[in-house]
């Protein structure tokens, strides 16, 4: 089910590397984006940085792993739930203000 799939990780923290070292150990393609990142890490676990936008753009499953804060508040409002690809998953194991509140989008 995993396999050839794609995972995009928001927030490549401590967290963030744990689920995508779990990832590559099911041959999934792992794209990411972090205000800091670690490209040693990266290299040798063969992930990839992109832009937010491509990272949406082109995840089967997209991982939020990032702290709230002014710039990260309401990150996946309804323009970027839009951008994801049709069938694909949103896990937030974030705070809640990342994502935007569903009663505050339209349908």
């Amino acid at each position: 089910m995993y396999m050839a799939k794609t995972l995009g990780i928001v927030g490549l923290g401590h967290i963030g590397k744990e689920v995508a070292r779990r990832a590559r150990g099911f041959n999934m393609r792992v794209l990411a984006t972090d205000a800091w990142p670690d490209r040693e890490f990266a290299q040798q676990h063969q992930i990839e940085y992109v832009s937010l936008d491509t990272l949406t753009a082109q995840s089967d499953f997209i991982s939020l792993h990032t702290p709230l804060t002014p710039e990260t508040e309401n990150m996946f409002n309804a323009a970027r739930l839009q951008q994801m690809k049709s069938g694909a998953f949103l896990i937030n194991v974030s705070r809640g203000g990342i994502v935007m509140n569903k009663r505050c989008m339209k349908h």
